[in-house]
């Protein structure tokens, strides 16, 4: 997931570093610092960063399926810490869906230049629609 943002009116003094936190299911806020560390200078540059959705499923996060990832920035330059930022709401939680299952071949349709197989869906569509496979 891509948490993203705009450089906040710097003073004049050019942005050091940002301290994002994500809201935990608990509905409290924590800083994340390995996947989005915000001394980066891609992070500082870009006003972007990356969590894995994997990491935010699990502790200290523990987001469940169709929950809201919201964030707070907090800016630093020469001058010191700006207040956080209004929170922003990112995106929802959905998980990549399970492997089709049963996979057979379609005997009535397969021929020597084409194979047709069926299928039936996995136990989990990852909380959305399946778009493809």
């Amino acid at each position: 997931m891509y948490i993203d943002w705009e450089e906040p009116f710097t003073n004049g003094s050019p942005i050091t570093s940002y301290r994002i936190f994500l809201l935990k299911h608990d509905q409290t806020y924590l800083e994340e610092t390995v996947e989005c560390d915000g001394t980066t200078t891609d992070v500082i540059d870009n006003q972007v960063c990356h969590i894995a959705l994997d990491t935010l499923i699990v502790e200290p996060w523990s987001l469940v399926m169709n929950e809201e990832v919201w964030a707070k920035i907090i800016a630093i330059n020469y001058y010191g810490e700006s207040p956080y930022s209004p929170a922003g709401n990112t995106g929802l939680i959905k998980l990549i869906p399970d492997a089709p299952v049963n996979l057979q071949n379609d005997p009535s349709t397969t021929d020597d230049i084409k194979i047709r197989f069926t299928y039936e869906d996995g136990a989990s569509d990852g909380g959305d629609t399946v778009l493809d496979f």
